[in-house]
C-alpha cells in the first residue's frame, strides 16, 4: 500500500526493511543484552543505578530497500546514497 501511495516508510528494525519498509536507521549492537546484564550485576552488588553511566549507541546502519524505492518511484539523491551502509536489493 505504501508503495502504491508513494509514502515513505521508516523503521528502526532491520528485518522490517528486508520485508519492504523503504528506510531503516538501525543501531548496530552485536549483543544488546550483554550491557544490560552487566549493569544489572553492578546493581545487585550494591551500585546505585544513578551511578551507572548511560551508554549511547555509537554506530548506526542506514539501510535502504532498493525494491521499495523503485516501486514507490522515489528519487534517492546521490549525497544520501553515500550515507547508506546497507542496501536490500
Amino acid at each position: 500500500m505504501a508503495d502504491k501511495a508513494q509514502v515513505i516508510t521508516i523503521t528502526h528494525l532491520e528485518d522490517l526493511v528486508e520485508a519492504g519498509v523503504l528506510l531503516g536507521v538501525c543501531v548496530r549492537i552485536p549483543i544488546p543484552w550483554v550491557s544490560s546484564q552487566e549493569k544489572a550485576v553492578k546493581v545487585l552488588k550494591g551500585a546505585k543505578p544513578s551511578a551507572i553511566p548511560i551508554e549511547l549507541a555509537k554506530k548506526f546502519d542506514v539501510i535502504l530497500n532498493m525494491k521499495s524505492a523503485t516501486k514507490g518511484q522515489f528519487q534517492i539523491p546521490p549525497a544520501f546514497m553515500k550515507t547508506v551502509t546497507k542496501k536490500i536489493e
